[in-house]
């Protein structure tokens, strides 16, 4: 009986190691516009083309920045404090795949994470992207922001914080979607 099993499990991890083999890195990432797209027709997604003002988000605007970062405004945050070098930006987020079922991640609150992830600002070797993207345009104290992340934009081993648990394979193209809020530390 322990042979079967260990003849199956073997199998099944071949299997496994080939079915993901068989793409080649341009087929997964026209897999991955393709889930984007199919994501954003079920969503009710309406894509824009430049940034609103920051009171004329309609609850499912995204614009389309050159990275292929997809962008929403969820709140602009408090007038006149803003991030500025040297400050520490504190970002609370809950990130989810695109695919169904979904696979999340919550660190919004202190029960999903006591110490949010952290960095200085200026100093961003250690986020990816799509995070610094996004937090360009919030950078004010509470501000909420959404984005659809394709995987090129995204966490990979070399930007990955264990602690923040925001990291994908690196042979993984797999987009997400991040609600994030930055605080600001002086």
């Amino acid at each position: 009986m322990k042979q079967a099993f260990a003849i199956l499990f073997a199998v099944s991890i071949f299997a496994g190691i080939y079915s993901c083999s068989d793409q080649t890195y341009a087929q997964q990432l026209k897999a991955e516009e393709k889930l984007i797209a199919e994501y954003i027709k079920r969503a009710n997604i309406n894509v824009l083309n430049s940034l609103p003002d920051e009171n004329n988000w309609k609850p499912n605007d995204y614009v389309k920045l050159d990275n292929g970062v997809y962008f929403h405004l969820e709140k602009p945050g408090l007038a006149g404090d803003s991030i500025k070098s040297g400050d520490i930006a504190l970002v609370r987020f809950k990130s989810y795949t695109l695919t169904l079922p979904v696979d999340s991640v919550d660190m919004w609150t202190t029960i999903g994470s006591p110490k949010p992830p952290q960095f200085v600002w200026g100093n961003t070797g250690q986020v990816c992207e799509a995070w610094l993207t996004a937090l360009n345009i919030m950078q004010r104290q509470y501000s909420e922001g959404k984005i659809i992340a394709p995987s090129k934009t995204g966490f990979n081993s070399q930007n990955a914080i264990s602690s923040w648990s925001v990291f994908d394979d690196e042979s993984s193209v797999t987009p997400r979607l991040y609600h994030l809020r930055l605080q600001i530390s002086k």
